[in-house]
Formats: structure tokens, sequence, C-alpha cells
């Protein structure tokens, strides 16, 4: 009788048995201990997520509901793999379980979009939650939740306070902080964060000699802010500790708070409302946490601004004010102390007739001559579109320290020194007008438009 020629089939087909299986269990088991970390990260820090929860407008972005789905999720699959799965691999049956792989491709893909809770603490909560922390009052954590969680709480505030230091070291080429230390390293508490924010601030005292101390006067205010919440915690950690804790000592101690919060007068004062208004009043303070603007002053302008960034190419969180001519003087040398060394810029100017117009330019403004930038582009607020900068063009921006921001040769948009109350101009040279158009206003003079600036804000993106 003639050998088989086909003996190693039954080998060949255990081996594809066993690889789809163990590419199931590999998922099943990453799937239970995704589940198995946010349920153990949920024993402490649930009432923090619930309480930052009460913020989100939008139902989706609730980690709640993502930790919901996180666990039907892994419920679904525990059920299919044991099944089905489990079931046809010890019939052999190859061919079946090789009809599977949608249902494979389908679990996979469902995992991957929550996969971010591999990295599940302070990260996690600050890649969820950073959009609604300014609406937050320290007085309600304080009261809603217990030490753990107000220490949590501090750490994603001392956060935000590194990224805004960074943003100010990194103006002037100094070494920055460690921000992937902060989360990857668990013993690091918020004493050792506030000492190294201190250590930064007085390296830029020291390295920068004529030094704008504004810039850094909102860092040490909320730095004072957080001050006051470890007061407030050592004083509440202290009774429970002595086991005397009473009504009327915690009435006492939140007295105390009112007290200390009244002494210090906060950064970020928001009224004095319910949560509830807060919350309904969200979009306007979202709009205000985005770009804290006199001109750009309702969502409508602010998505307009936005949909012209999209034009060029660009997406932006957040817009850090650097000069505002009612603040800081109309004056041109006002201009250039502030943003000579501002890259990635957007300057928005407001007309005495109410024109809204304005510049984007990587270049900063230091110096004196043409930039060439082509990623630069001019805009008005009523077209439909950016002016963008003509191919090939070498005069994008012009610096002067005479002069407020100057674009295109001609010029496109020249802010003067004294804005307010001397000419700027307005022309048609170095950037594409469309739609019958000849200047950034919208005219159709091909002669420069004499025009005065009533506010102009500076903002780096």
């Amino acid at each position: 009788m003639a050998p088989d020629k086909h003996g190693h089939c039954p080998v060949f087909i255990a081996k594809m048995i066993r690889n789809i299986t163990d590419e199931w269990s590999k998922l099943n088991h990453y799937s239970n201990k995704l589940r198995s970390q946010s349920q153990k990260f949920l024993q402490i820090h649930g009432p923090l997520v619930e309480f930052l929860d009460r913020y989100q407008v939008a139902p989706e972005k609730s980690l709640s509901i993502k930790i919901t789905q996180l666990e039907e999720l892994s419920d679904q699959l525990e059920r299919f793999f044991h099944d089905s799965v489990a079931e046809l691999s010890t019939n052999g049956d190859i061919f079946t379980l090789e009809q599977l792989n949608p249902s494979l491709i389908y679990f996979k893909e469902r995992l991957e979009n929550l996969e971010f809770f591999k990295n599940i603490g302070p990260e996690l909560l600050w890649n969820v939650y950073s959009d609604i922390f300014h609406l937050v009052r320290n007085k309600n954590v304080l009261e809603s939740l217990s030490y753990p969680n107000v220490e949590t709480f501090i750490k994603l505030k001392l956060y935000t306070v590194q990224l805004d230091l960074n943003e100010i070291l990194n103006s002037y080429q100094l070494e920055e902080c460690n921000l992937q230390e902060y989360f990857e390293n668990p013993e690091l508490n918020t004493c050792q964060i506030i000492e190294v924010i201190n250590e930064k601030i007085q390296t830029l005292l020291q390295n920068i000699e004529q030094f704008d101390n504004a810039e850094i006067d909102s860092i040490r205010s909320e730095l004072d802010n957080i001050g006051v919440i470890q007061i407030y915690l050592a004083l509440k950690d202290e009774m429970v500790h002595n086991q005397q804790t009473s009504a009327a000592q915690l009435a006492d101690l939140n007295n105390k708070y009112e007290e200390l919060v009244e002494w210090k007068t906060q950064y970020e004062q928001l009224p004095i409302e319910e949560e509830s208004k807060l919350i309904q009043n969200s979009m306007t303070s979202e709009r205000q946490r985005i770009i804290n603007s006199a001109i750009i002053d309702d969502n409508k302008k602010l998505s307009k601004i936005m949909a012209f960034l999209a034009q060029s190419g660009r997406s932006v969180k957040y817009f850090r004010l650097q000069y505002r001519g009612s603040a800081d003087s109309f004056a041109a040398r006002s201009f250039h102390k502030k943003c000579d060394r501002l890259k990635n810029s957007l300057t928005i100017v407001r007309t005495t007739e109410g024109n809204i117009i304005g510049g984007f330019s990587t270049q900063n403004w230091k110096g004196k001559g043409w930039k060439q930038d082509e990623n630069a582009w001019l805009f008005n607020i009523e077209a439909p579109s950016i002016f963008k900068i003509k191919q090939g063009n070498m005069k994008a921006i012009y610096a002067d320290p005479t002069y407020g921001p100057i674009f295109g040769q001609g010029h496109d948009l020249l802010i003067s020194d004294r804005s307010n109350i001397t000419n700027c101009t307005a022309a048609g040279k170095s950037y594409q007008n469309g739609g019958g158009v000849s200047n950034l206003l919208l005219l159709e003079s091909s002669s420069q438009v004499p025009f005065k600036v009533e506010e102009i804000e500076v903002f780096s993106i």
C-alpha cells in the first residue's frame, strides 16, 4: 500500500488552529487586563472621575461612559471566545475558525479605540478632562473629594502650570520641565513638583535681564492657589488623625478655608454661581479658555478663525495672548517688546470701522528687513477664505522696530506706531486676494486704504 503523501496535513492544520486560537486568546487577555486596570483605578479615583464628568458637556467625552464601554466590550469578547472560538478549536474546525476572522478584526478595532486605558492614571485624566479644569472651583473639589482624589487633582493643576511655564522657558531657549517624568514617575509628589517649578522660575529670572515679571505672575498665582488647598488638606488630615472631627470642627475648617481664599485673591476667579449655571455657560467659558480675546468675543468669530487655521493646514487647541494694544499700549516698541521672539504668531486687528482683519506668520518680528515665509497668510473675518502668500514671493513680512506688524510689500497690511491715532494701511501686493477685491478690507481700490486701530492682539499658537 502506498504511503500517505499528505501525512503532514493534520500537523499543519493543528498549527493553524493553535495560531488562530492564540491570537484570540491574546486579544481576550489584553481586554481583561485593561478592564482590571480600570477597575483598580476606579476603586480609588472613582469619585474624582464622577465629579469631573459632571462638568463634561459632551456625554461621549465622559470617562465613566468609556469605562462602561470597555467593560461591555470585555464581556462580549469573553463570551464570544468561550462560546465560539474555544469550542471550534477543541473540535479542530479550522474552516469555521477562519470564517471568524471578520469578528476578530471587529473586536480589535473596538479595543484600539479604548487602548488609552493602558496608561490609566493622571495622564489619562489629563487627556480626558484638560478642557474642563478651568470650570472646576477649588472649593467644590475640597468639599466633594477625599485626600487621594484631591492630591491627584492638584497634580493635574500643576501639570497645567508646567505646560505654561515650558512655553515661557522655550521662548527664552531655556531648559524646560520634564513632563514625561511627571506621568511616568508615580513617586513624584506635589511638593517635589512645586520645588521643580520654583527652581525653573528662579533660573528664568536669573538668566533674563529684562524679563517681564507679568509673564510669570499667573504661574505664581496658581501656585499660591494650590498652596491654599494644601493648607486646607493638612488641617483636615490632622483632625482626622486625631479622631476628634465633629460637624462643628469641619464647619470651622471650612471657615478657615474661606478666610484663606479671601486673603489670597485668586488668579482665575469664576463668578460665584451655582454649579449648574457654570455648566450651562460652558460654551462661553470654553471660548475664553481657548482664546482670551477682546476682539474674538463670540463663538461665531472663533469658529471663523478656526476655519481659517484649518485652511492653512494648522490645528490649534488654544491661543496664548502675548500682546494687546489697549493693555500694553499701541506704541510699536510695546509690540516688539512682547512679540519680537514670537514664531507662529497670529495678529488680530479691529479697526475703528469695526472690520476684523489680521495675519499669520511662522517668522519672528525681531530685527529689521524682509522675511520670507511660504506659510504666511492674511484674513478678513468677513471673507470666506484666507489670503495666502503668492507663490515665490520673498516679502511675506517686514520687521521694523519703529512699526507694528507689517505684511507684504506695498503693504498688504501695515500697522503703524501708535496705531490707534495714526493711519495704518491695507493694499494688495504680496498676498492673493480673491473675489474681485484688491485689498484686505475687501474693497476694489488698488491704492492703499487708510484705517485706524481700535484694538490689536497678537497670539502665539
